[in-house]
């Protein structure tokens, strides 16, 4: 009778566990649930030794200043992005393109000249530029710098860059279908391509098993993974990063390299 009854007594606390698992795994797809775009990738790095480096993907954009028809441009960023095709995004109306020398204005693509290697290698764009849009005359001068960043041995510090940085494929978009099925986006090449997998967590670590639609990507990627009310952050280590935003960075002056993307809805 004894172990009758141990044996009854059991099987509600079982059934207890698996009704508690099941809600914490709904609740986090609850959370998860939707589409995520990728909204920012960077890397955070601890210095070995007191050094200075160009920060050329900082979030406060390339000091100077862009003039048009000898009048300051408004609201510039001047932000640098550094992917295969590098480019300054001055405002939503001008984006200079470094690497194919054009210049899209007002949504209208030019051709320009420009020593691009001078701004992707060391920092510095100084350029003017004259074309006709629509029937106006327009004159655009560029004057912007990367700014230099010092840092202590011993600081941790982010450094923003490109979507290469990130372990795996560079996901652009994901979309959390069911508590295991997940779709999305990939881009390789700047080549957008959609694919299907699946998706499990154990802890903080984020597992994904994908497969692109055109079949030239298959992988399994473990992340860290950070929720917030707002954002979603996948993290991955590397001992150190082989991506060109960190050639001017020594191998022996950083350590501790974790690979970040942000989402957010």
């Amino acid at each position: 009778m004894k172990r009758t009854f141990f044996t009854l007594l059991a099987m509600p606390l079982i059934l207890i566990f698996i009704a508690t698992s099941c809600s914490k795994d709904d609740t986090l797809f609850d959370e998860l649930k939707g589409t995520w775009s990728a909204r920012d990738f960077y890397s955070t790095v601890t210095a070995t030794k007191d050094f200075s480096f160009l920060d050329m993907s900082t979030p406060q954009g390339w000091s100077g200043e862009v003039l048009e028809n000898n009048v300051a441009v408004q609201n510039c960023v001047n932000r640098f992005y550094d992917n295969s095709s590098p480019y300054i995004f001055v405002n939503k109306d001008i984006i200079i393109l470094l690497s194919s020398k054009r210049l899209i204005y007002k949504n209208s693509q030019f051709d320009i000249v420009l020593d691009s290697q001078e701004a992707i290698n060391n920092g510095k764009l100084e350029a003017e530029f004259s074309f006709t849009y629509g029937s106006n005359l327009v004159n655009l001068k560029v004057n912007l710098t990367a700014p230099t960043k010092e840092v202590k041995a011993g600081d941790t510090f982010t450094i923003y860059g490109s979507k290469e940085n990130l372990a795996g494929v560079p996901l652009s978009e994901l979309r959390f279908m069911s508590p295991t099925e997940i779709k999305g986006k990939l881009t390789v090449n700047d080549i957008i391509d959609n694919f299907n997998g699946s998706w499990q967590v154990n802890t903080d670590i984020i597992s994904l098993n994908i497969k692109s639609v055109a079949g030239q990507i298959q992988y399994r990627q473990d992340y860290k993974f950070l929720l917030t009310e707002s954002n979603l952050i996948l993290s991955t280590e590397s001992a150190y990063p082989q991506s060109r935003i960190f050639t001017t960075i020594p191998n022996e002056n950083i350590t501790n390299v974790m690979h970040h993307a942000k989402y957010s809805h």
